[in-house]
Parts: structure tokens; C-alpha cells; sequence
């Protein structure tokens, strides 16, 4: 592989290391906004429901059912769990600072912490991914200037 070559890999490598990231945290962020408002708009028929015992049993349910689904998501795919997991953060903060602009209690200002530890957890997440992402796929680039030529990849060795 000529230099011009390993070059453009390289480049078009880090654009996708670069924009990727961002998008899954933007997409995770806009998603999370979308549900919470859904609820928002739902919240009086729910609440009319509140006292129906069956109804609390199926809701709990669903949450335990929701917690194992993003177990497995963690355990398969740690990496975009992290940035979900930020972009989950980014949406907490946005709606905690936002009612506590108003309403100015203490659980507004905790939650504003709790996402910042979810922002933390989030970026621990999406680095332990990427390296067990790296250590699965010998042809993956993770740090700053390093280059694969073909026989490397060929091979199975990665030559930087």
C-alpha cells in the first residue's frame, strides 16, 4: 500500500473515530428528550391509573424487563452502551437544570450531579468498549498517528 493510500485510511479512520461518537451521544440525547416528553404528555392518564394495583405490578415488570434488555446490551455492546449512557446524562441535565431554573429544590441540583457521574460512567463504559473492541479486531486503530499497510492487516499484524 502506497503512503497517499495508508494516508487516506488513516484520515477517513479518524473522521469515523471522530464523528461516530457523536452522533450515537446526540442521537441517544434527542431520543431520551423524545421519550421524556412523551411521558410528560401521558403523565395526567398515568396518573389517573396510579392506584390500580395490577397496574403497578405490570410497570414493575417492565422495568425489570428493561434492565436485563440493557444488562445484555452492556455485556454485548459496551462501547455504544457508554455513549448512550452519555447521551441519557446529557438529556438528565438538560431537564434537571431546566426545572431547577424554576422550581429550585435540592433534588434538581442532585440530579445535576447524578448526571455528571453518568456522564463519568458513561465515558468509563465507552473506554473499556473500545478496548475490548481493539483487543477482538487486531485491525483497529485507537490511538493518534498509527498506520496499517495491507500485508499487516494480511498478516494479522498491525505495524504504527
Amino acid at each position: 500500500m502506497s503512503d497517499k493510500t495508508e494516508a487516506k485510511v488513516s484520515r477517513k479512520r479518524a473522521i469515523i473515530f471522530i464523528t461516530h461518537p457523536l452522533v450515537t451521544v446526540m442521537g441517544s440525547a434527542i431520543g431520551f428528550y423524545l421519550v421524556a416528553i412523551l411521558i410528560e404528555i401521558a403523565w395526567p392518564v398515568l396518573a389517573a391509573l396510579w392506584h390500580v394495583w395490577w397496574l403497578t405490578a405490570i410497570g414493575t415488570i417492565a422495568v425489570l424487563l428493561v434492565g436485563v434488555g440493557l444488562f445484555f446490551f452492556r455485556k454485548h455492546y459496551r462501547m455504544y452502551y457508554g455513549l448512550s449512557e452519555v447521551g441519557f446524562a446529557l438529556t438528565v441535565s438538560w431537564i434537571s437544570l431546566a426545572r431547577a431554573q424554576t422550581v429550585q429544590d435540592a433534588a434538581s441540583w442532585i440530579a445535576v450531579v447524578a448526571a455528571a457521574y453518568l456522564i463519568v460512567r458513561g465515558l468509563d463504559n465507552y473506554e473499556a468498549g473500545r478496548t475490548e473492541a481493539a483487543e477482538r479486531n487486531k485491525f483497529w486503530i485507537s490511538d493518534s498517528d498509527t498506520t496499517v499497510s495491507k500485508s499487516s492487516i494480511d498478516s494479522g499484524n498491525i505495524r504504527a
